[in-house]
């Protein structure tokens, strides 16, 4: 079993996708229900799902679980980036800092440090958005996608021991059972890169999204 050093380094989760795909084509991909097999549901009822995607070694996975906690809070708390590691326990191992933003979007860079020896720290540059990605497309709290070819523009930033991840992508959406309750969901595809077998990757990518989701349910049933 990995450890939850491992399990935590590597919870990357925010992140992915525009070497493999354009980012509008990975997101339609993720938001689609087509091709997700569910393939367990833990302890506090979220239902677990994977999903294969052509052309790309690791799984995409799924969260959800039904709850009646307010989508808004939801949303303010994952746009609020730079207070991650204040409200999320999964975050304390993360360096987050926005280098721009508008009044929808941010981007934002973030260093995952390693305090495993022979695991090397990991960063990235992402963008998060409030909203849906499709106009056509409702029911989309937050999306985000790791930013590729990013050395040149942030040269200044990013620290070359590091190892830099270039595919990654994340959907924070709902589906409304009535007015009470939704069911709320978080999709994600990540590549840690660097040198991990893929079933490593499978199994840290799992048990990391789960993590994440709790954490965010966790924080906002405790501000309701």
């Amino acid at each position: 079993m990995l450890s939850n050093k491992v399990i935590i380094l590597l919870n990357l989760s925010f992140i992915f996708s525009e070497s493999l795909y354009q980012s509008s084509e990975i997101y339609e991909t993720l938001y689609s229900e087509e091709g997700w097999k569910r393939i367990e549901v833990v302890d506090d009822s979220i239902a677990v799902s994977a999903k294969y995607i052509q052309n790309i070694s690791s799984k995409a996975y799924k969260v959800a679980l039904k709850t009646s906690l307010s989508l808004n809070k939801i949303q303010d708390l994952l746009f609020d980036v730079q207070n991650y590691n204040n409200v999320l326990d999964n975050t304390r191992n993360m360096q987050t800092n926005t280098i721009s933003q508008s009044k929808n979007s941010k981007i934002v860079h973030q260093v995952i440090e390693s305090n495993i020896s022979f695991v090397d720290s990991r960063e990235y540059i992402f963008e998060i958005v409030k909203g849906s990605f499709d106009p056509k497309t409702d029911k989309v709290l937050v999306h985000w996608n790791v930013l590729s070819n990013v050395e040149n523009d942030y040269d200044h930033i990013i620290d070359r021991r590091n190892i830099l991840i270039k595919n990654g992508a994340g959907i924070w959406k709902y589906k409304k059972i009535n007015n009470s309750y939704n069911i709320l969901e978080y999709i994600l595809y990540l590549d840690p890169g660097g040198y991990i077998p893929k079933i490593f990757i499978d199994v840290i990518n799992k048990e990391s999204i789960i993590s994440l989701f709790r954490d965010v349910i966790k924080n906002v049933k405790n501000k309701s």
